[in-house]
């Protein structure tokens, strides 16, 4: 099930808790002024992306323990409701996932079936913790999409300086977190997260920001590093097109009846 697999690997980073160098760039030149971890994450709150709706084409590569597959996925998410993905390969259709705050439904067109499970079905396939509240991984997966911090932790994080950059750290038994800043613009380049004295880590690179409407940013570049003992080295690269916003779209999902479950 090579579909199905790559497409539910979509939705593991925002369960698996990398601490690796990040890419950085953009911000050289003036030396920072040391700030509060308050005053960056406000103005990290100023390019929290919000959408009603949202809509874009992705071109997408995964490896994963040196197997690499290309495919180009068409994404659709509504608030707090529906997160709808179709990818496909050299214009064929080979899956169509839909995502609610309860469920999971998920269809392989090239082997003709499906799966239909609860939200918790992804944490349980792959032995991670999250929340454990299905509509506030919904939310992180949903803000994951659109570029939005993730994970954050109550309390104040410890602020250092590096290559003009911001670095902000906050741990606690559970999680350990880390977010890169640019420090000349405040946008958001690089994100670690590690679990269990870093043996399930996750990462996201953020770049090639460009304006959109009412004033907002995106991030168009992704790169996702996953690691864990359940999925090996995983990376999901995903270069988006063709963004909306606020504009309803189908979001249709049927399972034909001649499918059969994934077993």
């Amino acid at each position: 099930m090579m579909i199905s697999r790559y497409m539910l690997l979509l939705l593991l980073p925002m369960f698996l808790v990398l601490g690796c160098k990040s890419k950085r760039d953009g911000a050289e030149g003036t030396k920072l002024k040391k700030k509060s971890s308050k005053y960056i994450f406000d103005k990290l709150d100023k390019y929290h992306l919000d959408a009603d709706w949202f809509s874009g084409k992705s071109s997408i590569k995964f490896t994963q323990n040196d197997k690499t597959i290309k495919a180009t996925a068409y994404i659709r998410m509504k608030e707090d409701s529906v997160i709808w993905a179709v990818v496909k390969k050299l214009g064929i259709e080979g899956g169509r996932l839909l995502v609610t705050t309860d469920s999971v439904f998920l269809i392989n067109r090239l082997e003709k079936t499906y799966i239909a499970e609860p939200f918790s079905y992804v944490r349980d396939m792959v032995g991670l913790a999250s929340s454990g509240d299905d509509l506030e991984d919904f939310r992180n997966l949903y803000d994951l999409i659109l570029g939005n911090v993730v994970m954050r932790m109550n309390g104040k994080y410890n602020v250092s300086i590096e290559d003009n950059h911001y670095q902000l750290n906050q741990s606690d038994e559970i999680l350990n977190s880390t977010y890169h800043v640019n420090g000349k613009n405040y946008t958001l380049e690089h994100m670690n997260l590690s679990q269990e004295q870093g043996t399930r880590t996750a990462s996201c690179n953020y770049g090639d920001y460009k304006s959109l409407t009412g004033n907002r940013v995106f991030s168009y570049l992704r790169e996702l590093n996953v690691q864990s003992d359940e999925t090996g080295d995983l990376s999901v690269v995903l270069q988006f097109s063709k963004i909306k916003l606020d504009e309803p779209v189908s979001t249709k999902f049927s399972i034909p009846q001649n499918y059969e479950r994934a077993k």
